[in-house]
C-alpha cells in the first residue's frame, strides 16, 4: 500500500510539468524581431503567420533618471499589438545599456572595447557593470520589480526575456576574450558568483511577472565550467512550466556540436524552447538559408522563433513562414 501511494505521488510529480505546460499554453509561433525602440509595423502584424512581435529597449531609455520612468515607447508599442489582436515579447537590456546614473552609485565596473564587428559600437570603449556586483544587482532588481508592476497585468505580453548579468544584450555572455577576459578575472570572476547573480535575477523576474513565461537567452557565459547548466537547472526548478530557454545565434551554419545548441537539444521536452536568428538573411554569408536555419531549430525542439522584421517583410519568404506557422500550431 505504501509503495502504491509513493508511486502515485512520484507519477504526479513527473507528469505535472507537462500538464501545467499544456494548460497554460507554452509560447509558440513566429515573432517579428523589431529594432531597439523601433516602431511597430501594422502591416507585419496583419500577416496571418505572424503571432506577434518581439520588442527591445535599453534600460537607459526606459529609466534615464533614477526613479523617473519613460514608459511611453513600451505603452504605445503594446497598444499597437493589442489593436492587431496579436501578442508581444519584451526584452529590456542592461549591461552597457545601463543608465549613466547607475555608474554614479558606487558600482564596480570595467571598460571594454566592443570586439564584435557587426555592432555599430565596434572598436568603441564601453563601460560594463560587473555582473555579480551587489550594488548593481540591487538597482537592476528594483527596476525589474517596477517593470513587473507596470506590465505583468498586460495581456498583450506572453513572454519576458530575462537579463541582468549580461553585457550587450539579454544573452548570458560576459567578456571572455583578450584584454577583457583578463579584466574579468582580475575583477574576481567565479562560477559561484555568476550563478548566484543569475539566481537572484530569476527570482526577481519570477516574482515580478508571476503570470508570464520567462525566457533565458543562453550562451556559455565565460567558460564551460558548469555555469550554464546550473543556471538552466535553477530556472527549471524555480520557474517551472513558465520557464523557456532560447538561443539567439541560430543560423544555417549552427552545428549539432555547438555547445549551447547541444544543451538545448538535450533538454526535456517539457521545457519550452525558442530561437532568434543570428542575423537577417540579407547577411547571407553570416546567416545562410532561412529554411535550413528553421529546420535546425525544429530539430532541437523549438516551439517559437524570433525572425528579423526585414525577413518577415520579404514576400519571397511568405510560403516558408506559412509552412512554419502550420508546424508550430
Amino acid at each position: 500500500m505504501k509503495f502504491a501511494k509513493s508511486f502515485v505521488v512520484l507519477l504526479a510529480v513527473f507528469l505535472m510539468p507537462a500538464v501545467l505546460s499544456a494548460a497554460s499554453g507554452p509560447v509558440s509561433g513566429i515573432y517579428s524581431l523589431t529594432k531597439g525602440m523601433g516602431q511597430v509595423d501594422q502591416s507585419v502584424l496583419r500577416l496571418d503567420y505572424v503571432k506577434g512581435i518581439s520588442i527591445r529597449a535599453g534600460w537607459d531609455e526606459i529609466e534615464p533618471e533614477e526613479g523617473r520612468f519613460n514608459w511611453g515607447y513600451l505603452d504605445n508599442a503594446l497598444k499597437e499589438v493589442k489593436k492587431a489582436n496579436k501578442k508581444a515579447m519584451i526584452r529590456i537590456l542592461p549591461g552597457v545599456h545601463s543608465p549613466a546614473w547607475v555608474f554614479k552609485k558606487g558600482i564596480r565596473s570595467i571598460d571594454i572595447r566592443d570586439s564584435n564587428p557587426h555592432h555599430k559600437t565596434y572598436g568603441i570603449l564601453r563601460r560594463v557593470p560587473l555582473p555579480w556586483d551587489e550594488v548593481y544587482l540591487g538597482i537592476w532588481l528594483k527596476f525589474v520589480e517596477a517593470l513587473g508592476k507596470r506590465y505583468n497585468g498586460n495581456d498583450a505580453i506572453v513572454l519576458v526575456h530575462m537579463a541582468g548579468p549580461t553585457v550587450n544584450s539579454a544573452e548570458m555572455h560576459i567578456p571572455k576574450r583578450g584584454e577583457a577576459k583578463t579584466l574579468v578575472i582580475n575583477a574576481g570572476y567565479s562560477k559561484d558568483a555568476l550563478v548566484s547573480a543569475w539566481r537572484r535575477v530569476m527570482d526577481a523576474y519570477s516574482a515580478a511577472f508571476p503570470e508570464k513565461e520567462l525566457s533565458l537567452n543562453i550562451a556559455v557565459p565565460f567558460r564551460r565550467d558548469g555555469t550554464l547548466e546550473d543556471v538552466i537547472q535553477y530556472g527549471i526548478s524555480k520557474i517551472g512550466n513558465r520557464f523557456a530557454v532560447q538561443g539567439n545565434w541560430l543560423s544555417a551554419h549552427t552545428r549539432d556540436r555547438f555547445y549551447p545548441y547541444h544543451v538545448m537539444a538535450g533538454l526535456n521536452a517539457n521545457v519550452n524552447k525558442g530561437f532568434q536568428m543570428l542575423a537577417a538573411s540579407k547577411n547571407g554569408s553570416r546567416q545562410g538559408s532561412l529554411d535550413v536555419s528553421i529546420q535546425k531549430g525544429l530539430k532541437a525542439g523549438a516551439r517559437y522563433f524570433e525572425i528579423y522584421e526585414a525577413d518577415i517583410r520579404d514576400y519571397n519568404s511568405r510560403q516558408l513562414f506559412e509552412g512554419l506557422d502550420k508546424k508550430l500550431r
